[in-house]
């Protein structure tokens, strides 16, 4: 159960498919590398990019900062407004053949909590 005081449940599944892009990403990069993401959540956006949270995230945000030290890459995550974001509203509306539709090169995955 989440506590009363907690953030909005999507802001905090959303900045765990960050952190799972992030996760799967650094195991595949060469140092030095970088690494944008995109996301239509500023809350997100601004976790990542102040460095600062609500309690609750912290075990996320540590988890990034840690993975972004021992890989050596470079994480930025920008904002995309939602009216943009077509194949991420699709996705999320589990419309998966329309967003293939979309964009023919994409690779859906199963989301897995990050270790």
């Amino acid at each position: 159960m989440v506590p009363a005081h907690a953030p909005p449940l999507i802001y905090f599944v959303e900045a765990l498919c960050v952190l799972s892009t992030i996760e799967h990403y650094s195991e595949h990069m060469s140092p030095h590398q970088h690494l944008l993401i995109y996301t239509d959540n500023m809350n997100v956006v601004n976790i990542f990019s102040s460095l600062h949270c609500h309690p609750h995230f912290n075990i996320i945000l540590k988890k990034v900062i840690s993975m972004r030290v021992a890989a050596n890459i470079n994480i930025h995550v920008l904002h995309v407004p939602g009216e943009q974001n077509f194949v991420a509203d699709t996705i999320s509306c589990v419309l998966f053949d329309h967003a293939s539709s979309l964009s023919p090169l994409l690779t859906l995955h199963t989301l897995h909590q990050p270790t």
